[in-house]
């Protein structure tokens, strides 16, 4: 009965497979990428291997790290707004924003050793940190990794640095001046500001998140930080939060 599946059905038994156990089976996914390029052509086998399959189980491992956090609003958003897919020819290029930064190498190497099975090559670019080898930038791939930092993430950033003192607090200046030490600054990030001409743009955003404290998304309405009068102290609520992130101990 498997052997006629695996013949006439091999996608619907892949799917149940990865049902029973989330390790992929590599013949079982070789023969997947084999049937559908005998029915439908290479075009169509390349499409499925990178946009269904690779990218999927890309998203599934994020997904089994966070355990029940997955569910929540703001990371099912951020899967789909800080993880990005570039294809190129027999490569694959994944650009992972920093709240994902806990995807261990062993964790990462599984997953091109499965894209490598199939026929492809996929490197991980983290946070705009390199973790693989040298990717030669083309234009599409230029504008990803240049974009300005977004400010979600320059709050969590921020959250960070009040994380690593004792008291957990940080006032203002101290916010911008090392901010850098949890996110990789963009070009852009670094641009001066238009409005405020002593700064870049990511010391106006981090000014931003102290001073609109008003702000429904801001660290302070989330219950993540305190204001201080001159900075902010992160809260236990803001500790849980960066914990679930997988970016505090």
């Amino acid at each position: 009965m498997r052997e006629r599946v695996a013949e006439h059905s091999p996608l619907s038994l892949l799917a149940l497979a990865e049902g029973v156990d989330p390790a992929p089976d590599l013949q079982l996914v070789q023969n997947t990428f084999s049937w559908l390029t005998r029915r439908y052509g290479r075009r169509k086998a390349e499409e499925w291997r990178n946009e269904i399959y690779l990218r999927g189980i890309i998203l599934k491992s994020v997904r089994r790290e966070l355990s029940a956090y997955a569910d929540r609003a703001e990371i099912r958003r951020a899967l789909q707004e800080e993880i990005f897919f570039h294809y190129d020819d027999n490569k694959i290029s994944v650009f992972i924003g920093s709240r994902f930064s806990f995807f261990d190498r062993a964790s990462l190497d599984a997953i091109a050793g499965v894209a490598a099975s199939l026929g492809v090559k996929a490197e991980f670019i983290i946070q705009q940190v390199r973790v693989m080898p040298s990717l030669k930038p083309t234009a599409r791939q230029d504008a990803v990794v240049r974009r300005r930092t977004s400010e979600s993430e320059m709050r969590i950033a921020a959250l960070r640095v009040a994380a690593s003192r004792p008291n957990g607090k940080a006032t203002t200046t101290e916010l911008k001046n090392e901010v850098d030490r949890y996110v990789a600054l963009t070009t852009e990030d670094r641009i001066p500001s238009k409005t405020r001409p002593n700064e870049a743009m990511y010391q106006q955003i981090i000014g931003n998140i102290v001073s609109h404290r008003g702000s429904k998304n801001n660290i302070f309405a989330k219950g993540w930080a305190k204001y201080t009068g001159d900075g902010i102290q992160i809260t236990d609520a803001g500790r849980k939060h960066l914990r679930t992130l997988g970016l505090h101990d």
